[in-house]
């Protein structure tokens, strides 16, 4: 086995020790070619377990998402934000304090509206049902400054609205 990441002491034992247990459970592709890990694989790319989440994050996604299943948690080191995938294809993001940052529907479909209602200040909710667009919400952003809603409608493309909810940019398809 030829390990792409120099590893040094104990971190490099441990890996070298669970190496034979790790390629054991590969499955192997079409033709039945073996395929064999390098390096120390996805930890380096910032997967981490649940227990990494924090405790606000967790109470988002139990309270909003009670019959998901966490599929997959990656943190982003540089930015230290987490990227959280669950089996209904849902897509969030946190930042490091467990606020949500992004709502994503995933797989080509919408929001719910009752989650919509839920993560948007109610006069940029309400400005959405108005434009009868509440079927529609693909993704909902958020920073300090503006929420982004983003729209899988024939006529509109994104919404941007401030802090306070007001309505201030619409990106027309």
């Amino acid at each position: 086995m030829k390990l792409v990441y120099t590893l040094r002491g104990a971190l490099a034992a441990i890996v070298i020790a669970a190496a034979p247990a790790v390629m054991a459970q590969v499955a192997l592709p079409a033709g039945n070619t073996p395929y064999y890990p390098t390096g120390v694989g996805p930890a380096v790319s910032g997967s981490v377990n649940i227990g990494k989440l924090p405790e606000k994050a967790m109470k988002f996604i139990g309270t909003n998402f009670p019959q998901a299943v966490i599929t997959g948690i990656e943190e982003k080191f540089n930015s230290r934000t987490f990227e959280v995938d669950l089996n209904d294809g849902t897509d969030l993001e946190f930042n490091s304090a467990g606020d949500w940052t992004e709502v994503d529907a995933g797989h080509g479909t919408c929001l719910a509206p009752s989650l919509v209602k839920i993560l948007l200040p109610a006069n940029s909710y309400n400005e959405i049902v108005n434009m009868k667009l509440t079927n529609a919400v693909e993704t909902v952003k958020r920073d300090s400054r503006f929420y982004k809603v983003e729209l899988r409608s024939p006529e509109y493309d994104d919404l941007r609205f401030n802090s306070a909810g007001v309505l201030v940019e619409i990106e027309m398809d």
